[in-house]
């Protein structure tokens, strides 16, 4: 006897199976014999069983036991059933559970009749399809466009705006774009794909796409975004449905080494920086060449602040302050923090401030850089060209410092590798109290410190990171 079963995209609609000798919903084991639910002998006591919510309660359902034979059929039965129950109040005029008749899949009002030549010539009935009758509540597609605007801040209420970096969206674009993909190569139909029809076999799909198909490392960063997503749908656009991925068991991503650039690491970088070493080819097989003659001044100036690559290239001679005699630093907005806790809110963005201090080594890349003749000036202290955007700035750096590296060392050495050499630098000079210059201290430890560590800022004025790089 063929299984009834509800195909996938359809779990959740109000439809299921449910077994007269068990008196319980089928599921894929046999609750009498513990295994797989093909090997059960009482298919034939397997009905469709239909359950509504009653609107205004928490968890009242009218419902009911058809005999139909097929799942489309129990999907004509569904609706004449909601039809039924919206007339009645949710009070049903037969009692609950009562077992009906089956209805054909087909239109029953009367079908038209034609008279040609004294014949008479009825018409085949219409054939309804299931989408008709119960269409996607939650369409998957069109909360994924929906999404992609919310965190872009495209028809996002006020309250809720909250600025994410470039890199974190386009990020979110490809993992959701991964998932479609992940569902559409197993047979999923993603134009009728309803949200609340997604479950652990989907995100099965999903997690064996990354690591099989795309050779990933990892999927943990996939599954929290897709989590993410699922969250807003529930949270803010009110979806009744459960999170599939709130169980997730992430992996455990094997630590990284905490790798730093050594001296001669760094001093062979600068002098490989050359037009004729930026030489190189594009993926798309285009030359390119990565030289700018700024480059040594921004790789010594990340090294020497330890600040992350959107902060370097915003660097301003008058971001300088003295907090007391002989004591300067750096004055900058903690764009990270701030971001994260204000969503960007301009009017908080004075409470979100740290503190860079001018060690011995900045202090001389500083007067190379001209200090003392722009000193107070709106000048970038990097001298890339005027008009220049900052985030195609950040990109060249990022790109070219990956670039030089490669020649001049057989470690795998990434541009964020300088921050984190500033970050053991002044560690082993300050031990615990680094944290205060490092960003990663909240804004209440900043405020409250600042002023009385100024005396660690001013042991730091002899410190040289590597001593002379210029």
């Amino acid at each position: 006897m063929k299984m009834k079963r509800v195909p996938t995209i359809f779990k959740g609609c109000g439809i299921r199976v449910h077994c007269l000798k068990c008196r319980s919903e089928v599921t894929d084991t046999c609750l009498m014999k513990g295994k797989s639910i093909s090997t059960c002998q009482n298919k034939d006591k397997h009905k469709f069983k239909l359950a509504i919510h009653v609107p205004g309660t928490s968890c009242r359902k009218r419902t009911r036991l058809i005999n139909a034979a097929t799942f489309d059929a129990a999907l004509v039965e569904l609706a004449k059933f909601k039809q039924e129950l919206l007339s009645n109040n949710f009070s049903t005029s037969r009692s609950e559970n009562a077992v009906v008749l089956q209805s054909d899949f087909y239109e029953q009002a009367q079908a038209p009749v034609l008279v040609q030549n004294n014949i008479q010539i009825i018409e085949a009935p219409k054939i309804i399809s299931p989408l008709q009758i119960y269409p996607p509540k939650f369409l998957l597609v069109d909360y994924i466009a929906q999404y992609l605007d919310f965190i872009s801040g495209v028809n996002t209420p006020f309250h809720l705006m909250r600025k994410l970096s470039r890199d974190h969206i386009k990020e979110t674009e490809r993992v959701v774009e991964r998932f479609c993909s992940s569902l559409k190569k197993n047979n999923y139909n993603l134009e009728i794909l309803d949200l609340g029809s997604i479950g652990q076999d989907e995100v099965g799909i999903f997690c064996n796409y990354i690591i099989s198909d795309l050779k990933l490392s990892s999927y943990n960063k996939h599954c929290a975004i897709m989590k993410a997503f699922f969250n807003w749908c529930i949270q803010i656009k009110d979806c009744d449905i459960k999170n599939p991925f709130f169980k997730m068991r992430l992996t455990i991503a094997p630590q990284k080494e905490k790798t730093a650039i050594t001296q001669a690491e760094f001093l062979a970088l600068l002098n490989a920086i050359t037009f004729e070493n930026g030489k190189a080819v594009l993926p798309n097989g285009k030359p390119t060449n990565h030289y700018h003659p700024w480059l040594p001044i921004a790789f010594r100036l990340a090294l020497e602040t330890g600040l992350r690559a959107e902060e370097v290239v915003t660097l301003k001679f008058n971001n300088i302050c003295e907090l007391k005699k002989g004591v300067t630093a750096f004055k900058l907005i903690n764009l990270k923090v701030w971001r994260i806790q204000t969503g960007e809110d301009q009017a908080q963005i004075n409470k979100y401030v740290k503190y860079v201090p001018i060690t011995s080594s900045l202090n001389d890349l500083l007067l190379e850089c001209g200090y003392l003749t722009h000193q107070g000036t709106d000048k970038y202290i990097i001298p890339f060209p005027e008009g220049s955007n900052l985030n195609y700035i950040q990109d060249v750096i990022s790109r070219s410092f990956t670039h030089y590296v490669k020649q001049v060392s057989p470690r795998k050495i990434e541009y964020k590798d300088l921050r984190k050499t500033y970050i053991t630098a002044i560690t082993m000079v300050l031990g615990d109290k680094a944290k205060l210059f490092t960003g990663h201290s909240d804004d209440a430890v900043i405020k409250k410190h600042y002023l009385a560590d100024s005396v660690l800022m001013a042991g730091l004025g002899n410190l040289n990171i590597f001593g002379d790089c210029g």
